[in-house]
C-alpha cells in the first residue's frame, strides 16, 4: 500500500508539473471602438509582454514571410556575421521573391541577412539555413526549438523562408513573442530599420536593396512616426501579414495582424492597434518613498 501511495503522488507531481509548464492563454482583450478587418490580430507590450489587445490571436494561421524574424534570430545567435555563404543550386532558384543571388556565389552572413529582412529574400533564406545546418529541415529542428525557449508554443516551421506549407503555421500571439524577443537583439534592429543595402558577391555581382516596411517610409501614405521595425509577408493561402513594432516615450508595442486582404488593410490595422495602445499606456515615475 505504501507503495502504491508513492507511485499515486508521483503521478500527482508529474501531472501538476506538466500543466503549469503549459502556456496560460490571457482572456479575450477586446475594444467595439477598435476596428480590426485583419482575421488575427494581437497588440502587447515588449517590456511586459502584456496583451492590450487581441483577435483570434491564439488561432492558427499561416505566417508567410514573417517567418523570417525566427530566421533571422536563429542565424544571429548560431552564425559569424563575417562568415562566407555559398549558395546552392537550391537556394537560387526557389519560388517566390527573392534578391537573385548566383548559385556558387559566396556572400557575407550579414549581406544575406540584410536580403533576407529588408527584400524579404528567400533565396538568401535558404542559403543561410543550409550553411548553418546543412539542409533547411535540420534549420526548420532549430527554429522550433527556438520557438519553444521563446514562448511560441502553437507554432511549427518547416521552413526559413515562410513559403506555404500546410505543416508551417503560427498564430498571431506566437508571432508577437518572437518579434518581441527579436528586437532585443542590436544586430536585428540595425538590420531592419536599414532604408537600403548593397549586397556585394565575391563575383563582382551585386544587388541593391530596400526596406519593404511602409510604416518607415517618410512621405508614404503609411508613414508612421513611432514605427520601429516590420516584417512583411504574402502568399496566396496566408494572404497578407504584417508583424511590427513601435516606440513611443520609452515605450515599446509590438502588433501583429494575420490574414489581411491587403495591404492597405494590414498597415491601417497595425497603425490602429499602436494609436489604440500608445493612448492606453503611459510610464509614470513612482517616488522613491
Amino acid at each position: 500500500m505504501r507503495t502504491l501511495h508513492k507511485l499515486h503522488k508521483l503521478i500527482f507531481i508529474y501531472i501538476l508539473i506538466n500543466f503549469i509548464s503549459l502556456p496560460i492563454r490571457a482572456k479575450c482583450l477586446t475594444d467595439p471602438n477598435l476596428i480590426i478587418n485583419s482575421k488575427s490580430a494581437i497588440l502587447i507590450t515588449h517590456q511586459t509582454s502584456s496583451i492590450i489587445y487581441e483577435k483570434n490571436a491564439y488561432d492558427k494561421f499561416y505566417p508567410a514571410s514573417t517567418t523570417k524574424i525566427l530566421t533571422a534570430i536563429v542565424v544571429l545567435e548560431t552564425l559569424d556575421l563575417n562568415e562566407r555563404v555559398e549558395v546552392s543550386k537550391k537556394a537560387s532558384s526557389i519560388n517566390g521573391t527573392k534578391v537573385g543571388l548566383c548559385q556558387g556565389g559566396l556572400y557575407t552572413v550579414e549581406d544575406l541577412l540584410y536580403g533576407l529582412l529588408l527584400n524579404s529574400g528567400n533565396d538568401c533564406a535558404i542559403a543561410l539555413a543550409e550553411h548553418t545546418c546543412g539542409s533547411e529541415e535540420n534549420f526548420s529542428k532549430l527554429m522550433n526549438k527556438k520557438a519553444k525557449t521563446i514562448g511560441a508554443y502553437y507554432s511549427n516551421f518547416v521552413n526559413a523562408s515562410g513559403l506555404h506549407n500546410d505543416k508551417h503555421y503560427t498564430c498571431a500571439y506566437d508571432l508577437s513573442k518572437i518579434l518581441s524577443y527579436a528586437i532585443k537583439n542590436k544586430k536585428f534592429i540595425e538590420i531592419s530599420t536599414s532604408k537600403s543595402h548593397d549586397i556585394l558577391g565575391t563575383s563582382g555581382d551585386s544587388f541593391n536593396i530596400y526596406n519593404q516596411n511602409q510604416l518607415i517610409l517618410k512621405n508614404g501614405k503609411y508613414y508612421y512616426e513611432h514605427a520601429l521595425l516590420g516584417k512583411t509577408g504574402f502568399t496566396t493561402p496566408a494572404q497578407y501579414t504584417f508583424a511590427a513594432s513601435a516606440r513611443n516615450n520609452n515605450v515599446d508595442l509590438i502588433a501583429v495582424a494575420l490574414k489581411a486582404s491587403s495591404k492597405d488593410e494590414y498597415l491601417q490595422d497595425i497603425i490602429n492597434l499602436f494609436n489604440y495602445g500608445f493612448s492606453k499606456i503611459k510610464k509614470i515615475s513612482i517616488s522613491s518613498k
